[in-house]
């Protein structure tokens, strides 16, 4: 999942996120811990991050589509694509999917 979340950044400027990407990578972060240690530090976390994630699932305001968390053209995920094929390990099988995301663009 860095990575995944290294790739996209690197395309922040080119991807409309219904939340900023560097929340969604915070509480990536915070997910990881509590998940591999147990940890929870504070009691407010859990409501931040359910407000982040329903904005990210259902877009922004007025939005209401679970596909308006994210929008690109269709180039820049046909990039972060390609980027993650060439640095995956040559035996290991990189799973793809139908994108969620609005593309626009050829």
């Amino acid at each position: 999942m860095s990575r995944l979340f290294e790739t996209i950044a690197r395309y922040r400027k080119n991807i409309d996120f219904s939340v900023p990407i560097d929340c969604l990578i915070r509480i990536y972060g915070w997910s990881n811990v509590f998940l591999h240690t147990g940890i929870k530090d504070y009691s407010w976390k859990h409501i931040l991050v359910k407000d982040y994630l329903k904005t990210f699932s259902i877009g922004k305001e007025g939005g209401f589509n679970v596909n308006d968390g994210i929008s690109m053209p269709k180039g820049v995920l046909t990039a972060i694509v390609s980027e993650l094929e060439a640095t995956h390990p040559k035996n290991a099988r990189l799973i793809t999917f139908q994108s969620e995301a609005r593309l626009s663009g050829a």
